[in-house]
């Protein structure tokens, strides 16, 4: 399926703004180089018929349905504390939030946005989900190498998502495209192939920059999450923060400079000695902030006491 994009999504008086590119689009492409018009079309086209989905409510549920199946809208479960379920809304939502609405009101969930909120763990998950085909796995801390350690049972359980086998190969597909040419453009390496996705997260003030990928296409070993506070859009550090970190796990080398998911057709993991050195790392960086800033407040406090 083809849709238009005349920089962006243009229906009825609401536009949804995209970047240039050729159009009309399909779904490889679509992904490949991030059209916000593409998947727009596709949720309102979806909610809008009635040959399929007798009612609004159902298709909307129906699309609720899929999301849920690939780990969105609730906790996933992982062993460690302070986990958050982040949103994916239903008809029922829009019911009470709205009272009357149509694909139009929500059409902004279609590129992640507006009700949708998700986690950088549920991101991360995504991408291993993608790389095993629609394969949705619990994902827990790999206890295994300290004695006594053990993996709970329940994280080595399989679950299919909604999604196709085929449908899965489709994305892959895009996702490749985009570190060759699209929006992840660069994002390459010679010894493997690279599946990678950019993305913005909306903010108050300068949006977040996002990157979802995982290595070896064809053998994955690591999916990850990058977000990048305030950095605009989406490819503005994708090519800073993608490279080495996946080079780095799928050497199995030295510890990453942020924290990926290990994977394979098995449950995705996080080491204990990684998560420990990320700790160890954020405190050193905070504690260097907090210096600084007590720096900078006893260098202000001291230009008034001159004056």
């Amino acid at each position: 399926t083809r849709y238009p994009c005349a920089h962006g999504f243009s229906f009825k008086g609401l536009h949804v703004g995209c970047h240039s590119h050729a159009a009309p689009i399909s779904l490889i492409p679509a992904i490949s180089t991030s059209c916000n018009s593409y998947f727009c079309w596709g949720l309102y086209y979806m909610l809008s018929n009635r040959k399929k989905y007798p009612t609004l409510d159902d298709a909307m549920n129906e699309w609720r349905d899929y999301m849920v199946s690939q780990g969105f809208g609730y906790k996933l479960g992982i062993d460690l504390p302070g986990e958050r379920r982040g949103m994916i809304p239903n008809a029922q939502f829009y019911d009470n939030a709205f009272g009357r609405w149509n694909p139009l009101s929500v059409i902004s969930i279609s590129i992640g946005q507006g009700e949708v909120n998700a986690t950088p763990l549920q991101i991360a998950n995504l991408g291993a989900t993608i790389a095993n085909r629609g394969n949705l796995q619990w994902r827990s801390i790999d206890l295994s190498h300290i004695k006594g350690g053990r993996i709970d049972p329940k994280y080595l359980e399989r679950h299919q998502t909604k999604g196709s086998h085929q449908a899965y190969e489709e994305v892959v597909k895009g996702m490749v495209s985009s570190g060759i040419r699209g929006t992840c453009a660069h994002a390459v390496h010679p010894g493997y192939t690279i599946a990678g996705k950019t993305g913005t997260a909306q903010n108050r003030g300068k949006d977040h920059s996002v990157f979802m990928g995982f290595a070896p296409v064809d053998t994955p070993k690591i999916a990850i999450a990058v977000y990048v506070e305030n950095a605009d859009d989406g490819t503005v550090y994708q090519r800073q923060t993608d490279g080495g970190g996946r080079e780095e796990g799928c050497r199995d080398t030295k510890p990453p400079h942020f924290l990926p998911l290990q994977i394979t057709y098995e449950p995705c993991r996080l080491t204990a000695s990684r998560l420990a050195e990320a700790h160890q790392r954020h405190q050193r960086l905070a504690e260097g902030r907090t210096r600084q800033a007590e720096k900078e407040t006893g260098g202000r406090q001291g230009k008034k006491a001159a004056r």
